[in-house]
């Protein structure tokens, strides 16, 4: 019995190194549900507010909000296989008038992440927030987030302070 007591810190000790995992579930993450954007917003460290693609433009910004909410635009579908904490697969969604077809990858550990629009099909955008949308997308680097919401961080110039918010929607079909 005193040995079997002995053993005890050793049992404690591997089950707290086993589990610790620093890797997110990008699986989990990205390919069990469909995503809808909400906006895109600006992180200035201790402030974050919606990104004015508007320029102020209250009239604008109301009908880019009715088009973003229109059932169908700003939804996406990843897949994707997950090795060692990568995950690598295809992509498809839809802004307001264009559909978006590529690749994407990210790594669990840290969260880099790439996107690589392959085909577009549809007329151009012309909203304001879906041409931002538009141009973003391919420039995305890093993700945070987990199985509920999701930011996309995206590179414009030099400016790395601006991500693309999603949410959940439901199971893929």
């Amino acid at each position: 019995m005193k040995r079997l007591l002995n053993y005890i810190p050793l049992f404690l000790i591997v089950a707290a190194l086993t589990s610790c995992n620093d890797t997110d579930d990008v699986s989990a993450i990205f390919t069990k549900e469909n995503k809808k954007m909400t906006l895109i917003f600006e992180d200035r460290g201790k402030e974050t507010k919606p990104f004015d693609v508007w320029e102020g433009n209250e009239e604008l910004k109301k009908k880019s909000i009715e088009l973003r909410d229109k059932e169908g635009n700003y939804t996406f579908t990843f897949d994707g296989l997950e090795e060692d904490g990568w995950i690598s697969g295809n992509f498809e969604g839809k802004i307001v008038n264009t559909k978006l077809y590529g690749t994407w990858s990210a790594d669990g550990k840290s969260n880099a992440m790439s996107i690589k629009v392959n085909r577009t099909d549809g007329p151009r955008e012309t909203d304001p927030l879906a041409i931002e949308f538009f141009n973003s997308f391919p420039n995305i680097y890093k993700y945070v987030g987990d199985t509920r919401s999701i930011s996309l961080y995206y590179k414009f110039g030099q400016i790395k302070h601006r991500y693309i918010g999603f949410i959940n929607i439901g199971k893929k079909k």
